[in-house]
């Protein structure tokens, strides 16, 4: 469940921090890594970490290890490059073993055993002694002499005559008579009728061609044909719901093809009117024991959906998924990695390709490093092994991952090479998995961290991120173009009036970038933006808001297909956070910074946003009733703007937050969060449609 602490980090002493670990430890929460949030009054989360203190030298029996900074970067997570104050808390001596108890009475004899099996039967003995010979038997009488031979007897009388034998062969034919007189003449017949008429003739072989005549005339040009081109409209201004746009224009070049300096008239057939779409009930995503957190949502155009946590298996802290069916709901939640030795550095990033598939990436502690992971999802087989993307000497952190058109992955991570952290990289390709770890940029001046990536539809990709020069951090970028590779590391800004931090990008159909991070002008942070244009480069970063009442944080940047932008931030009014927005119109610019929520009953928290490719979009947030942090929605709709906040929940057990959206072509968003219910921490969701 979530911790509500309105008192400032700094202004907690050493003393305090034991004190409240040395509490938890009483109650049985030193076993396992425990992180409390504070929320302080300009908008800044700081985080309390205990972790487990082995026995040893600082303390005999063991303890906790209490560490303590700022969330710099939003992810509910104490990160080492975070830390600014630590301290030990040892647990006690053992007692003494207690006196042995005296020995209880002997048991009552058991009963008798069961009889035991008959034995084999033995060998047999040997013959005995050969009887007496028995007495000869009384002899028979012998054989009796032949008798004499009888005398012939007399002759028999004659038989019967035999029957008449079979009529003999024909003889031969006799030789031939002589020839008569030749008879007289006969009268001549009649005439026979006349025969047909045979058939015609084969054809001739036709002569040879005469000679070629004059050319005729040239005849008059003709009238050049009509052609239509008939194209997709994406919902906005001609048509509301989207639709097809008509050109039409007389083939000038008879090129067959028409052009667009050849169109005379458009015209646009519009959808019909869909019915609007609504969010749907709060439901649980998971019913594991152990709080779950740091949700991440993916959405197919389908409707389909993904969604990937983290939460105790086995006593460690874990990475975990479970995904949602179109008209059915959500299925039984799988562990998708089995190291049975360590917990989860972090939270999970994940990306969806088109087909549905689905590429996660994480850190896990080895015991003496955090490591990148992933593991992939097909709808074919679920999910597969996890596996390690890279052996660096040193700790990984803020690994972030995209996918392009075809179904090919790149992840990007920063890294400790024991000095300082580098910004690496490594591509998944379709059919053939992971390759090696790329390191794409080297500038030694200082620390690099929390990189982010993204692709256009022909996979060209643009890694963004911030690195120190010594002095300041800056925003840095590369380009990543497919049969070239990696290029080489520009910076994008050279605002050095104070830090910038927190970068992110997007990339539109063709492969124009923008990218969006906060800097501070010596007082307070702002939100900038640069926009790369493909064969021109980057552009002159621009200050995309000018309120300068409290500072903005945590800018998220999302792009049509046609290259217009939504950006939105929190940023404090000097009382309480709130969420703002603005759009960048191709051929147009920035437009006027937009607050998107008037709710003054408490202060803005994490949040997140999505568009699809017609500009439609949708941010979700948590916010303060003033009792409990709950969670909200709004809408953005091309040609109309933004709606009015809706609530997403209205479970009043316990705190909700780190809400997380995704959204599909059709405009269907799933968005997941984490839900208190006054004993644990649970993960539910809902979607629109």
């Amino acid at each position: 469940m979530y911790t509500s602490v309105l008192t400032h980090l700094k202004a907690i002493s050493l003393l305090c921090l034991v004190a409240a670990v040395s509490a938890l430890s009483a109650c049985g929460g030193g076993g396992s890594d425990t992180v409390t949030s504070v929320t302080t009054s300009d908008g800044s989360v700081s985080l309390i970490s205990t972790t487990p203190e082995p026995a040893g030298t600082r303390c005999p029996a063991g303890g906790s290890l209490v560490s303590a900074g700022v969330d710099v970067n939003r992810n509910g997570v104490l990160e080492a490059g975070e830390v600014t104050t630590t301290a030990v808390v040892c647990n006690g001596a053992a007692g003494s073993t207690g006196a042995t108890g005296p020995a209880g009475t002997p048991g009552p004899a058991g009963a008798p055993g069961a009889a035991g099996t008959a034995g084999e039967t033995g060998p047999a003995g040997p013959a005995g002694p050969a009887g007496p010979a028995g007495a000869n038997g009384v002899g028979g009488g012998g054989t009796g002499p032949a008798g004499p031979v009888g005398a012939t007897g007399a002759t028999g009388a004659t038989g019967a005559v035999g029957p008449t034998g079979a009529t003999g062969a024909t003889g031969t034919i006799g030789p031939m008579g002589a020839t008569g007189p030749t008879g007289p003449a006969g009268t001549t017949g009649t005439t026979g009728t006349t025969g047909a008429i045979g058939a015609i003739g084969a054809i001739g072989a036709i002569g040879p061609a005469g000679p070629t005549g004059p050319a005729g005339a040239q005849g008059a040009p003709g009238t050049p044909g009509s052609l239509l081109r008939i194209t997709d409209e994406p919902a906005g201004a001609n048509c509301a719901t989207g639709g097809q746009r008509i050109q039409a224009g007389p083939d000038t070049n008879r090129n067959n093809v028409l052009d667009d300096a050849e169109i005379t008239s458009t015209a646009y057939v519009c959808n019909g009117a869909v019915a609007p779409k609504v969010w749907g009930a709060a439901l649980p995503v998971e019913n594991n024991a152990g709080d779950a957190g740091f949700a991440r949502v993916a959405i197919d155009n389908d409707g389909n959906g993904v969604a990937v946590w983290t939460q105790p298996a086995g006593g460690l802290r874990s990475v975990w998924a479970n995904r949602y069916t179109a008209g059915m709901g959500w299925g039984t939640p799988v562990l998708i990695e089995n190291n049975n030795t360590e917990n989860v550095n972090s939270g999970v990033e994940i990306a969806m390709d088109a087909a549905g598939n689905v590429m996660a990436v994480w850190e896990m502690f080895d015991g003496i490093r955090a490591n990148v992971w992933s593991n992939r999802f097909t709808l074919a087989t679920g999910w597969g092994t996890a596996v390690l993307l890279e052996t660096g000497p040193g700790t990984a952190d803020n690994t972030r991952i995209a996918f392009d058109s075809n179904g090919n992955a790149t992840a990007v991570w920063s890294q400790s090479d024991g000095t300082r952290t580098n910004i690496w990289a490594n591509r998944y390709t379709a059919g053939t998995g992971w390759g090696s770890a790329t390191l794409i940029e080297t500038d030694n001046a200082g620390d690099a961290q929390l990189p982010d990536i993204a692709f256009d539809t022909s996979g060209n990709a643009m890694a963004v991120w911030s690195q120190s020069d010594g002095t300041r951090p800056n925003i840095w970028a590369n380009r990543y173009v497919v049969g070239t590779g990696w290029g080489t590391a520009g910076l994008i800004e050279t605002d050095n009036a104070g830090n910038a931090a927190a970068p992110r990008v997007k990339l539109d159909a063709s492969g124009n970038a923008m990218a969006v991070w906060v800097q501070s002008d010596g007082i307070r942070g702002n939100v900038w933006a640069n926009r790369f244009v493909v064969g021109v480069g980057w552009g002159t970063a621009q200050l995309i808001e000018r309120d300068n009442a409290g500072s903005a944080a945590f800018p998220e940047i999302q792009l049509d297909t046609s290259g217009n932008a939504l950006a939105v931030w929190r940023q404090s009014d000097g009382t309480r956070l709130n969420m703002w927005a603005n759009r960048y119109t191709v051929g147009v610019g920035w437009g006027v910074a937009t607050l998107i929520e008037l709710d003054n009953a408490g202060g803005v928290g994490s949040f997140s946003s999505a568009m699809n490719a017609a500009g439609n979009a949708v941010a979700v947030w948590q916010q303060s009733d003033g009792t409990r942090l709950n969670i909200w929605a709004a809408r953005y709709v091309v040609g109309t703007g933004w709606g009015t906040p809706e609530l997403l929940e209205t479970d009043n057990a316990d705190n909700a937050g780190r809400p997380r959206v995704a959204m599909n072509a059709s405009g269907q968003a799933l968005v997941a969060w984490e839900q208190g219910d006054g004993a644990r921490v649970r993960m539910k969701a809902t979607s629109l449609r």
